[in-house]
């Protein structure tokens, strides 16, 4: 490999923090040719894949990934929405009750387990999720953002107004 893994893995970081995930997928993917068990390359090239909706290649990904680090809360998280993300909702929940074992304090977990949801029709479960993200982290946009869209959803117009001055408060 002509540069170090050290190097691609910086730099396919780097990409992906910047928002340019084709170039971090070939890093990650250049050092997974040599090490196909490389776990940082694994878990940021399923992230990458999923930017760019390869989402079946990221599953994949991120389940290799898993098979080495069961125990990753936010692996599972970005596994179910990975799900979520390409419409597999049944595949979604169980990643998301999975990674819920594992750290039911995550603010953006209990936020994508309102999404989800909130995508079926279950919308007052979906706004316990958010409050829940809330609670957590108080100034958790997307939270707040769903909370406010929720309850304009169920009626509750003057109390999402509140929600929306928050958001723009932060």
């Amino acid at each position: 490999m002509g540069e170090s893994r050290h190097v691609l893995l910086n730099r396919g970081a780097d990409l992906l923090s910047l928002g340019n995930a084709e170039e971090a997928e070939r890093c990650f993917s250049r050092i997974l040719e040599n090490e196909p068990d490389h776990l940082p390359a694994l878990f940021n090239s399923a992230i990458a894949l999923g930017r760019l909706d390869r989402f079946r290649q990221a599953e994949e990904r991120m389940k290799q990934y898993l098979q080495f680090k069961p125990a990753d809360g936010e692996a599972w998280n970005q596994l179910g929405y990975l799900y979520f993300s390409s419409g597999s909702y049944g595949e979604a929940a169980k990643a998301y009750n999975r990674a819920e074992e594992i750290d039911s304090e995550n603010a953006t977990l209990q936020n994508n387990i309102g999404a989800l949801q909130f995508v079926q029709g279950r919308h007052e479960q979906a706004l316990h999720r958010f409050e829940k993200a809330l609670e957590i982290d108080k100034s958790h946009q997307d939270a707040l953002f769903n909370i406010a869209d929720t309850l304009d959803v169920l009626g509750r117009g003057d109390e999402a107004k509140k929600y929306r001055r928050k958001l723009k408060g932060l």
